[in-house]
């Protein structure tokens, strides 16, 4: 970027959305992604968590702003980080203050993001984080690939979870053409390393609770509920369709919505469980063709947030719960220069 300010102004009614979204993802990452996105004319902020098994998205149209700088920065490149812990005392200043106005201000020079607050009676508030300039966050994942896909009002989808405590650490989502079950599952590994599922807590639905509902083989995922929860915290603020997209164990499963009254739209991608070795994909039938056959599952690389080993060290003997691995065979890359796509590219490849 040249040495200049960019200055983005919200309006009063479009800062507590803006405060809200930006807070779901402080909480999802370390790190908050900034980019000017010429393809969709807004402002985009995105995450993933420490072990690369979430991805966050969130995009503002240009419409979300009442002020937007010159055209000229289209020719300029917004393309930087900033720290999520230095930004919640922001964004929390933005969610408990009655502003008449909020400016983004991005000054090149000195590599800093301003967040000034406008208060009544002319009090200004202003929050500063150092930024560095880096290349674009991305997720390799093709949504039309997906062979299930659901859509449900995002506060029933919290009413349905909202039985879950947040302290479990995954859920299971089993779907087929009749019922979709949101299950929580223990695993108890015996000495004789065999494994029993015993069945806590289930919420089953029908399809007519669903605004649309599209499932073409039955799934049976399981994936993390915190990231999930804090997905959630987004339907206090909007009742909005939420779309799910899944099909079989080890790829992500997605949650996406568009507020268009709102001008914004987010997607989430969250990894889930991998089958074991050895062992067949409970969610598919004989007489269902394999999901493996399709050729763009190899473009998935967000896969299982935890992989399980069969050999002795793996294994939590006397009949207890098999622990999550205390990292994720993920990696990710930010140097993506060379992909022109969004939502195409960062989350390296599966463990082999």
């Amino acid at each position: 970027m040249t040495e200049k300010k960019f200055i983005f102004v919200l309006p009063p009614e479009h800062v507590r959305h803006f405060g809200k979204t930006l807070q779901v993802l402080t909480k999802l990452g370390e790190e908050i992604y900034i980019e000017l996105s010429n393809k969709t004319n807004g402002l985009s902020f995105r995450t993933a968590n420490q072990s690369r098994s979430s991805y966050s998205c969130i995009t503002f149209k240009r419409e979300f702003f009442e002020e937007w700088p010159q055209d000229d920065i289209q020719r300029e490149k917004i393309k930087c980080r900033i720290s999520a812990k230095r930004c919640m005392s922001a964004v929390h200043a933005v969610l408990s203050s009655k502003l008449t106005r909020l400016e983004l201000v991005f000054d090149d020079h000195k590599s800093n993001l301003s967040f000034i607050l406008h208060c009544r009676y002319n009090i200004v508030k202003v929050h500063s984080c150092f930024y560095i300039d880096c290349e674009k966050l991305q997720a390799r994942f093709d949504k039309q690939s997906y062979k299930n896909s659901v859509s449900i009002m995002s506060k029933t989808l919290q009413e349905l979870t909202a039985h879950f405590p947040a302290k479990w650490d995954e859920i299971t989502i089993r779907a087929t053409k009749d019922q979709f079950i949101i299950k929580k599952c223990d695993e108890i590994v015996h000495d004789d390393d065999s494994v029993v599922y015993s069945m806590n807590f289930q919420v089953v639905c029908e399809p007519r609770e669903f605004i649309n509902y599209d499932i073409q083989y039955n799934s049976d995922i399981t994936f993390c509920l915190r990231e999930f929860k804090f997905l959630l915290g987004l339907a206090d603020l909007l009742n909005l369709p939420m779309t799910l997209l899944f099909d079989s164990r080890g790829r992500p499963i997605i949650f996406c919505f568009d507020a268009e009254e709102f001008y914004f739209d987010g997607i989430f991608v969250f990894a889930t469980i991998a089958n074991r070795e050895g062992e067949t994909d409970p969610s598919f039938t004989a007489s269902q063709p394999s999901i493996n056959d399709i050729s763009t599952m190899d473009e998935d690389d967000l896969v299982s947030y935890r992989q399980y080993t069969i050999n002795t060290t793996g294994l939590n003997r006397g009949g207890k719960k098999r622990p999550a691995p205390s990292s994720s065979p993920l990696q990710t890359t930010t140097n993506l220069s060379d992909i022109n796509n969004d939502h195409t590219s960062i989350i390296n490849p599966k463990q082999r």
